[in-house]
């Protein structure tokens, strides 16, 4: 085997070695921002600027908005889960 040969080699055995350690931190990164407080806090202010309960302060909306975007990122969250690890199974197929 030639140089090049040997050094792509093991350039693919880093990566393929190195892509779960990137995985677990990008997950670590990106799931914690969704599901932290002021994400949480973000979100549902945006959604209850662009959302009208009639009958309902806007003060009492916030906490209604609040409440469901804290469901609606547990889900994200587990989605983007998921869409990382098959991005990792399709870059190591890939090597």
């Amino acid at each position: 085997m030639d140089i090049k040969g040997i050094v792509t080699d093991q350039l693919k055995d880093q990566a393929k070695s190195n892509l779960p350690i990137i995985q677990s931190k990008l997950n670590e990164i990106v799931v914690g921002k969704i599901q932290s407080k002021d994400f949480e806090k973000k979100w549902a202010t945006v959604v209850n600027k662009k959302i009208n309960l009639p009958g309902i302060s806007e003060k009492a909306e916030q906490v209604i908005f609040e409440k469901m975007i804290d469901k609606g990122t547990d889900l994200v969250a587990g989605v983007m889960q998921e869409i990382l690890e098959e991005a990792v199974e399709e870059a190591l197929e890939q090597l």
